[in-house]
């Protein structure tokens, strides 16, 4: 029993740590469009456009690892199959 809370932990910690890759995809995706706006001068298009290639690439590394944690998970409504316990009780 105390396996199956471990795997439940772990699928939260891999779902945390992916929210934090989300907002340091995004992070980075703003630095560095900032950075070739400051080349180029441009304003903040570039800042912009690399918030949103970092937002994307955020989302479907979310998305992988929700999509690998469901797939070990069992389908909704399905019963697991009854543990057979070694000691037997004489009543």
């Amino acid at each position: 029993m105390a396996q199956r809370f471990r795997r439940y932990e772990f699928n939260g910690v891999a779902l945390i740590v992916a929210g934090f890759v989300l907002v340091a995809f995004v992070a980075v995706g703003y630095f560095v469009g900032a950075y070739i706006d400051r080349q180029l001068g441009s304003g903040h298009l570039w800042a912009f456009v690399g918030m949103l290639i970092g937002f994307l690439a955020g989302f479907w590394d979310l998305y992988v690892v929700a999509s690998r944690l469901l797939a070990k998970q069992p389908e909704m409504g399905q019963v697991a199959p009854p543990k057979e316990d070694n000691e037997q009780t004489d009543a």
